[in-house]
């Protein structure tokens, strides 16, 4: 059973060769929320005629899957444009109230575009975009972070516009993770940082780690969280190393993430039953890829937030790019009309109200 959910997994992670991997341009600066929506609107249209392009032909060209489920993929396609007729009103100077007008607009706002950057975020979009249709098109049978499994679970497209919520998986890591929550603490930043069990072991080394941040649940170990009876022994044993690390209440729910994105419905019931919020992402730094620089994990980040306007970003803190590639966002937060996330806020709304 394992094997084929991890052989459907790997179905599901588009791997870069190093031809293909990301280019590496300078990340992008913004004088204003102007210049900000005036580039949000470049790469809502890019990815729009992306889109498009893969629409008019053979649906799944360019997509390995076996058997995809297209009634999966239809309906990640219906939302995918109403988010996308939605960005755009946010962020260009026309109000497109269709998907063709959406796409006869995307082709106007282009036509004029800078051709290296415009190939540049072609080339971008349409793996991307592919990406995306690839784990819709896998959904349910590899359950990601691509679709919901119920009301309660969060995926970042909830957020309202220009908020964005840090996180961080597979934790902790010796020197890494302190490196970034003390770099974050330093920004005023407060991220979710959502931890193996099996790796806190030793609670009193991690008292202070985590201050000002939230420490969340990956599950105890990284593996799917399909079966309901080893679901909820991990994620209790989980929640009981956690609350050793902060002192809490250890009735109290922690917030749940699982590897991979991977669950099934009886494990979502089972979270919304418990009141233990399930945290998905909707922006993928991909900063485990060998083949991308902490550079391109940069602009890959920043035009996903442009692109979706609102979200959560998954990063790794037991990976070095993560660090390296934080600090090239910072001048875009600044902008008035953006800002990050307080996790506290976003995962436990309650305790705060």
């Amino acid at each position: 059973m394992l094997k084929q959910i991890f052989s459907g997994l790997l179905l599901a992670v588009i791997s870069l060769s190093p031809a293909q991997a990301e280019p590496a341009s300078p990340i992008a600066t913004f004088a204003s929320m102007e210049a900000y929506n005036r580039a949000s609107a470049n790469e809502i249209a890019v990815f729009s005629l992306a889109l498009n392009q893969q629409l008019e032909g053979e649906l799944f060209e360019g997509v390995k899957v076996e058997n995809p489920d297209v009634a999966s993929a239809q309906r990640w396609i219906a939302l995918t444009q109403q988010r996308l007729l939605d960005n755009m009103n946010k962020a260009g100077d026309s109000a497109p109230k269709s998907w063709p007008e959406l796409i006869a607009y995307a082709e106007a706002l282009l036509a004029h575009a800078e051709p290296s950057w415009l190939s540049e975020a072609q080339g971008f979009h349409q793996r991307y975009m592919r990406e995306q249709l690839r784990l819709a098109a896998l959904f349910p049978r590899v359950s990601s972070e691509i679709a919901s499994l119920g009301e309660h679970e969060q995926s970042g497209f909830e957020l309202a516009d220009g908020e964005f919520m840090l996180s961080f998986d597979d934790g902790p890591h010796p020197s890494r993770t302190e490196a970034l929550t003390d770099y974050l603490g330093g920004q005023g930043i407060s991220a979710a940082f959502f931890v193996l069990g099996e790796k806190l072991g030793q609670p009193e080394r991690w008292r202070g780690t985590y201050q000002g941040h939230c420490l969340a649940s990956h599950g105890w170990a990284h593996n799917p969280h399909r079966e309901l009876a080893p679901a909820i022994e991990s994620l209790s044993n989980t929640q009981a190393a956690i609350r050793a690390v902060t002192d809490g209440d250890n009735s109290a729910p922690v917030a749940f993430r699982p590897p991979y994105g991977m669950r099934s419905e009886a494990v979502s019931e089972y979270t919304a039953e418990q009141n233990i919020p399930l945290v998905l992402w909707n922006i993928d730094s991909l900063d485990w890829r060998r083949n991308l620089s902490a550079e391109q994990v940069s602009l890959r980040v920043q035009r996903l937030m442009l692109l979706w306007r609102r979200g959560i970003i998954l990063f790794h803190d037991i990976h070095p790019k993560a660090l390296d590639a934080l600090p090239a966002l910072m001048p875009m937060m600044q902008l008035e009309g953006l800002q990050w996330s307080d996790c506290q806020q976003r995962l436990y709304p309650a305790e705060r109200s």
